[in-house]
């Protein structure tokens, strides 16, 4: 079971609690319904080397950091193994020195 399917199973037994309980404490489902995010990395092939480098390295996490001239950026995993990928230019919907997760850079992980 992908990460997304076990989120939609949650989702659906919270609404059927809410739809059960819920009026008794003012929640609406409208409430806590979520849909997927978009990736970060709008690039398809970008992704996909991302993706490869977490998997191969066991990385869950990375930070990303640009040069100041922007002819190349690195995303460098957050575990003490100090793994980095380096790209030519950089990635314009990330932001120089912030942390995400690799499910937030490439998508949910599809099986």
């Amino acid at each position: 079971m992908t990460s997304y399917e076990s989120e939609r199973a949650l989702v659906y037994l919270a609404e059927q609690i809410i739809k059960t309980f819920g009026k008794d404490f003012g929640f609406e489902i409208q409430e806590i319904k979520q849909e997927p995010k978009e990736p970060l990395i709008k690039d398809k092939n970008t992704r996909k080397a991302v993706r490869a480098w977490a998997e191969v390295n066991s990385i869950k996490s990375a930070i990303y950091a640009e040069r100041s001239d922007k002819t190349f950026c690195v995303l460098t995993d957050m575990g003490t193994s100090d793994y980095a990928i380096e790209f030519v230019g950089w990635i314009p919907t990330l932001k120089d020195g912030e942390e995400y997760t690799i499910d937030e850079l490439c998508g949910e992980e599809e099986e």
